[in-house]
């Protein structure tokens, strides 16, 4: 399928760039980001406090799908963006997400990097640091990097 099973341990990070008020609104909230995990209590302890930009919440995976369509709004047209996209759609198709209406294409920052700045940037910490967007390399855990993908998709 995609390495992802409901039988183990698993964290879905999302972060969203909404630009209906981009222009009223302050740096510090342009970018909205969330971590789901789920799994037995020793992996959920682990990976709770490993996620910079928000709260780890915690749920069964059976919600995971709902959790992330709550967050995504209704009327708006969609561009999904990710470093490595077509992994990310395989688990999201593995969580029976109902792709919103208004989706109008998905963006691979892998694809544009290697195409636009011919760099093959195998991970987002690469790109951010070519970008010099990333500072600090410890930075560079997937969840902590995933809120970055907007990001250096529009500086690309």
């Amino acid at each position: 399928m995609s390495g992802f099973s409901r039988k183990e341990n698993c964290q879905v990070g999302l972060a969203i760039l909404d630009t209906k008020d981009l222009p009223q609104t302050s740096p510090s909230k342009l970018i909205s980001t969330y971590k789901f995990a789920t799994g037995s209590p020793a992996f959920l302890s682990k990976v709770s406090n490993k996620f910079l930009f928000s709260e780890s919440v915690n749920i069964s995976q059976l919600d995971i799908s709902s959790n992330i369509e709550s967050l995504i709004h209704k009327d708006r047209d969609i561009l999904f963006v990710g470093h490595g996209s077509p992994s990310d759609l395989q688990v999201l198709r593995a969580l029976n997400f109902p792709f919103p209406e208004r989706l109008l294409g998905i963006t691979n920052t892998f694809n544009i990097a290697n195409e636009v700045l011919e760099f093959w940037a195998d991970s987002l910490g690469d790109l951010l640091i070519l970008l010099g967007s990333l500072q600090w390399p410890s930075l560079c855990g997937a969840f902590n990097l995933q809120s970055f993908t907007p990001f250096s998709s529009s500086r690309i």
